[in-house]
């Protein structure tokens, strides 16, 4: 992603937490060459959540960890909701 691509996948998560009220707890970014230290990172916060949600601008953002729609099966299934950004309204 550019930096201006980055900065518009922020402000829509910001939007979409804002717009649904959810509290936005973090915003984590995987980078290809640090992968999967934001993913870890990640799933460390979502452990501390009594309700667990993750907001990802669309579902190919997981795709740097391998088949996103694996990753966000074995997100739900350990009790994540996973929301897609970008398709809700």
């Amino acid at each position: 992603m550019t930096d201006n691509e980055l900065a518009d996948a922020r402000q829509n998560l910001v939007d979409f937490a804002r717009d649904h009220r959810y509290k936005l707890a973090a915003i984590f970014v995987e980078r290809i060459e640090t992968a999967p230290a934001a993913f870890q990172a990640m799933t460390e916060q979502l452990r501390k959540l009594d309700t667990p949600a993750l907001v990802v601008p669309g579902c190919h953002h997981l795709a740097v960890l391998g088949n996103p729609l694996a990753i966000r099966q074995q997100l739900e299934e350990h009790g994540t909701k996973v929301l897609i950004a970008r398709h809700a309204s």
